[in-house]
């Protein structure tokens, strides 16, 4: 039974090698007798494309072994030129099994010296077939070249190519390797290996790039908007290729790069450049996400999102790692690069000496649309589609080359849209801190493209002003009279202070010392060469100034000529307290050069008269500001007297005229008068005196009990001269001289009007005469008995000591005057002369009508 059984299994084998042998046969004759078109039409079939064959042999051994000579496969698109693929000899293996059931293509191919061309000009193609419908098991190449043209020149070339590609038995995917030279016009470019993988799902490449030179690619064809002149690539690339889309990763370090954009001033040429980073291709949206993109200081990392297409927009956050600017060199970092594409960045560049930025990072999502025009603020962006927030610090920057310095710069920047902020900047100025900054712009598009002359932060006095705060809080703390700030209007003001970063000219608005500080507000003006709205101020109490500015439309008014000055301009007050002075309208010029401030043409009204005044104030000094000034007071109210007198009101009237000087110190903290200095010549005309505490002490002396109804009513004059001087709050007067019809006093000594009852010290000389001149004149004996034979004046002298209010009076004997050490002997000597020229009239009346009689006697 198992004999027969063995039989029959035998007769089977029998029969299944005749049938394989009757197939054999057949695919031979069929094969052979079709010739190489047989094997080119199966060939176009699988790949889409012509393909045509010059010569087939075959042979037969343990496998089928084909044999194709003068291969070509042609583009899809293409029925004539250059073929896209042309192999001198392929050879391909197909196993029996597999012949016999039906596949007469080998899936095993070895391809000798094979040359691919790529021409990426023309029609776009359709794209690349993830999932090729040939089944290859095995594909080798053996010196390959690759021919990649783009565009008019040579082409590159993928040189002496040798691949080795095999599919998996147990997971199906197709792995492998690729060596080969590039080069162009004879020229070696580098060198490329590859290691790759193709799954089911697509296909994964991971490679290196050694020496690849970027200047001999055909970039400037593929990319004409980055026209890369020289670069040697060398790194690694790993891509994942699915029919969703393409993932990759690369690691290159670009050597000798030099790239040439149109729109900026100069290279882009790093001394060290380095690419590495992730990216991927899907739902038509590229991302990519650097690791590290450096060019030598300026390392990126974040992530960033394009979309292209007619609504494209791109996305992304990008870190900077901290880097220095303004060093020697010409090592590219961020300040730099934006210097190339904008001049005000360029200049940035240039005056900054030393610093670092720390922590900057950028948001954005802008539409690819005009891209240029939102990157470079061409137009208002809104908060949503930019910020960025970056810290810097140890800054050293040199607004002008025979500047001093600004030194120690910190502070945090912001960028919010269209809105910039710096938020507490501080810096030093030969060693001297400047106020800290706190600045917002909203006008990025303005700022960003501001005139060349008047974008750098001006060069500001150019030496140390400390008194400019005790000034400043002097003036707020009301100091200056009557504890009230005085608000001012400017016209026309330019200030070129360090610590407002730009120039800023024809100011119009409104400048005031709230709360112990300085605000400007309410005004328009140009900052930095374009117009805007603004509204700053500086705290005394944190040493702080704040700025507002607002850019507008439009075109800004041509700047004047320099003249040196860093503040000018013209100011108006309602009213300026010096003292228990209120001046009211008040308007005049200033002007600051260095530590020292002019004011010229100053106006306005003092007690319904008018004032006119010139000076300057100096910011030299850390304690306080010095200041001085030339006054000239006409037609006045009298009444402007009293307030330093504690006078009531009414006490004084008639005109005043005045001339002098009035100075001082700013002092935060001192009185006015503690720290003014005044020195007038001061004339009343046409007035009355009534009680006066003077004269109410002189009417309670018993020799003076007979005309004590005089001091009871007012007292006329017709002039009073003097000369006040005021130092160290203390008033002290010479050559007191009131002439009225009722009196003829002189009058000299000091009080202390700093003192809480004002003490007096006072010589007062009194002549009780109603027509003295009168008398005189008609009746000349009387000349010898009013001034006496000596020529001395026959008058009553008193002391007042004591309280202004109510001062203690004394007569004082004339030897006592005249004694040498007695101060008032100085005072009463020159008021006897003064009073001598009181009666010149009468007198040289009397010597004229003496005259006259003598001549007449002679005629006799």
């Amino acid at each position: 039974m198992q004999a027969a059984l063995k039989a029959n299994w035998w007769r089977m084998l029998r029969a299944a090698l005749l049938l394989v042998a009757i197939g054999i046969g057949v695919a031979v004759t069929v094969t052979v007798s079709s010739g190489p078109h047989f094997i080119a039409g199966a060939l176009t079939q699988l790949l889409g494309r012509r393909v045509e064959i010059a010569g087939l042999e075959l042979r037969l051994g343990r496998a089928l072994e084909i044999e194709l000579t003068g291969v070509r496969a042609f583009a899809a698109d293409s029925t004539d030129g250059d073929p896209m693929l042309e192999v001198p000899r392929a050879r391909g293996r197909q196993s029996w099994p597999r012949l016999l059931a039906g596949q007469f293509v080998p899936l095993e191919w070895t391809l000798e010296q094979p040359l691919l061309r790529l021409p990426l000009t023309g029609e776009r193609q359709a794209g690349i077939q993830l999932q090729p419908r040939l089944p290859l098991l095995k594909l080798t190449i053996q010196d390959g070249t690759v021919e990649w043209r783009a565009g008019q020149g040579e082409p590159v070339l993928l040189e002496g190519i040798q691949l080795l590609a095999q599919r998996s038995a147990v997971l199906g995917s197709l792995v492998g390797s690729l060596t080969a030279e590039v080069s162009r016009g004879g020229d070696p470019l580098g060198r490329v290996a590859l290691d790759f993988r193709g799954l089911t799902q697509g296909v994964a490449l991971e490679g290196e790039l050694r020496a690849l030179e970027l200047a001999a690619l055909p970039l400037p064809d593929l990319l004409p908007d980055l026209p890369i002149s020289s670069g040697r690539v060398d790194g690694r690339i790993a891509l994942q290729i699915e029919e969703e889309g393409i993932e990759g990763a690369v690691d290159f370090i670009i050597t000798d790069f030099h790239m040439d954009l149109p729109q900026l001033s100069g290279p882009i040429a790093p001394s060290e450049m380095r690419l590495r980073g992730e990216g991927s291709w899907r739902n038509g949206e590229l991302s990519l996400y650097p690791h590290a993109i450096r060019l030598d200081d300026l390392a990126l990392t974040g992530s960033l999102h394009l979309r292209p297409g007619p609504r494209g927009r791109v996305r992304g956050r990008l870190v900077l790692d901290p880097f220095r600017f303004g060093r020697a060199g010409g090592r590219l970092q961020l300040i730099r690069l934006l210097g190339l594409r904008h001049q005000t960045w360029k200049g940035v560049d240039e005056r900054a000496e030393d610093g670092w930025i720390d922590d900057l990072e950028v948001n954005f999502d802008l539409p690819l649309d005009g891209l240029d025009e939102a990157l470079a603020f061409r137009r208002k962006l809104r908060p949503e589609e930019l910020t960025l927030v970056a810290r810097f610090r140890d800054g050293v920057y040199r607004p002008y080359p025979d500047a001093a310095p600004l030194e120690h710069i910190v502070g945090e920047l912001r960028v919010i849209g269209n809105v910039l902020e710096l938020d507490g900047l501080r810096m030093t100025r030969s060693g001297h801190p400047l106020p800290s900054i706190n600045l917002r712009v909203d006008g990025m598009h303005r700022l960003a493209h501001l005139p060349r002359a008047e974008r750098n932060p001006p060069p500001g006095p150019g030496e140390p002003i400390p008194g400019l705060g005790p000034a400043f809080t002097a003036l707020a703390e009301g100091q200056t009279g009557d504890g009230k700030a005085p608000v001012f209007r400017l016209s026309n003001f330019r200030i070129g202070y360090t610590a407002f970063l730009l120039p800023i000219r024809n100011l119009n608005g409104r400048l005031s010392f709230p709360k112990g500080g300085v605000v400007i507000e309410d005004a328009t003006c140009v900052v930095g060469g374009a117009p805007a709205r603004l509204r700053a101020g500086w705290d005394r109490r944190t040493n702080r100034v704040s700025a507002d500015i607002t850019y507008e439309d439009g075109n800004a008014p041509p700047p004047t000529a320099d003249d040196g000055s860093w503040i000018e301009g013209r100011f108006e007050s309602e009213s300026v307290s010096f003292g228990t002075w209120l001046v009211e309208s008040v308007a005049g010029r200033l002007r600051a050069r260095g530590a020292q401030v002019q004011f010229t043409a100053v106006e306005g009204q003092l007690g319904h008269g008018d004032l006119q005044a010139h000076g300057s104030v100096s910011l030299a000094e850390p304690s306080g500001a010095p200041f001085r000034f030339e006054i000239d007071i006409k037609g006045a109210d009298a009444d402007i007297l009293r307030g330093y007198l504690q006078l009531e009101e009414g006490t004084v009237t008639g005109r005043a005229f005045a001339r002098g000087e009035l100075s001082g110190r700013l002092e935060p903290g001192r009185r006015f008068l503690e720290q003014a200095e005044v020195d007038l010549l001061t004339r009343l005309e046409d007035g009355t005196l009534e009680r006066l505490p003077a004269t109410i002490a002189l009417a309670r002396l018993p020799s003076l009990q007979g005309v004590r109804a005089l001091f009871g009513q007012p007292l006329p004059y017709d002039t009073i001269s003097a000369r006040f001087r005021i130092q160290a709050g203390v008033l002290h007067t010479e050559n007191f001289s009131l002439q009225g019809p009722e009196l003829r006093m002189l009058a000299a000594g000091d009080i202390d009007l700093l003192s809480e009852d004002l003490q007096a010290d006072m010589t007062v000389a009194l002549l009780f005469l109603q027509t003295v001149d009168w008398l005189i004149e008609k009746l000349p004996i009387l000349r010898d008995l009013v001034l006496g034979k000596d020529r001395n004046l026959v008058a009553l002298y008193f002391r007042l000591e004591g309280p202004w209010e109510d001062p203690k009076a004394r007569l004082v004997t004339p030897a006592a005057i005249q004694a040498p050490t007695d101060w008032a002997a100085r005072i009463i000597g020159s008021g006897v002369e003064r009073l001598i020229d009181l009666f010149s009239i009468g007198e040289s009346r009397a010597k004229s009508q003496t005259d006259d009689d003598a001549g007449q006697t002679q005629d006799q």
